[in-house]
């Protein structure tokens, strides 16, 4: 623990704020097309 009594890593809590970013956009793409296509099955194209 650092002497001001704060024991989070910035430099960890940064990087796994990267990684979760990177995954939500990937997931966000993946259930956006699977979206898209129900939508276009239901519309009949």
């Amino acid at each position: 623990m650092r002497s001001d009594g704060n024991n989070v890593d910035l430099d960890k809590e940064m990087a796994t704020l990267a990684e979760n970013t990177m995954q939500m956009g990937a997931l966000t793409r993946l259930v956006s097309d699977k979206m898209r296509g129900i939508r276009m099955a239901i519309e009949g194209r």
